[in-house]
């Protein structure tokens, strides 16, 4: 598989691929990653990338799909997560460079947990603004995320590692938070489609 060939999935079709013994986890994770690799030094999207990491939970998803024993129809989809959305041992810095080094989270915030419950892969954070208060991608933690669509745009804030790499073809879902606008900013300008749920339904 390659990444032509996977943006052309949807998440429905790629769910069915995975089901049907069609599509190996393993190769979306691998053609996720080489995209990572080809794209990241231009687009500054993404940071924490875990690749063994990933490849690893790929390879035990594929082999749960195997015997058809899947932990979800998620089980093997490649996920993102915002700085500011905590998982064990993954580093947030909630944009800012106060935060020096980053802190290693010691706990999942209620979206990890629920993508983890459900075997989703989890193998990098986003690049968001300064406490996410700048609709852009200006970081002082981490510089400035690029659009893909054209590499002197704005991506949008707060969100806006999310919308570059997945409007470059990285993952098929990320989690962003939004108070103002901050999914909904970074997929109007990267071309692609956000849902801001109703204040209070999930977490």
């Amino acid at each position: 598989m390659n990444i032509d060939e996977l943006a052309l999935l949807s998440l429905k079709d790629l769910q069915a691929g995975f089901a049907a013994k069609e599509i190996s986890p393993v190769d979306v994770m691998k053609t996720t990653l080489e995209q990572v690799s080809k794209t990241e030094a231009a687009l500054n999207a993404l940071y924490d990338i875990r690749s063994d990491e990933a490849m690893k939970a790929a390879l035990a998803s594929e082999r749960r799909y195997a015997r058809n024993e899947p932990i979800s129809g998620f089980d093997g989809i490649p996920v993102t997560l915002k700085d500011s959305v905590n998982a064990v041992g993954m580093t947030w810095f909630h944009g800012s460079a106060m935060h020096g080094k980053g802190v290693v989270a010691t706990g999942d915030s209620p979206p990890a947990a629920r993508l983890k419950k459900a075997g989703t892969i989890i193998f990098a954070k986003c690049v968001m603004p300064d406490y996410g208060l700048s609709a852009s991608g200006v970081s002082t933690s981490h510089g400035v995320v690029h659009n893909p669509w054209g590499l002197q745009w704005n991506t949008g804030g707060s969100s806006a590692g999310a919308g570059a790499s997945l409007a470059a073809g990285i993952g098929m879902m990320s989690v962003g938070s939004d108070i103002a606008g901050s999914v909904r900013l970074p997929a109007g300008h990267c071309g692609l489609a956000s849902i801001k749920p109703t204040q209070g339904v999930i977490p």
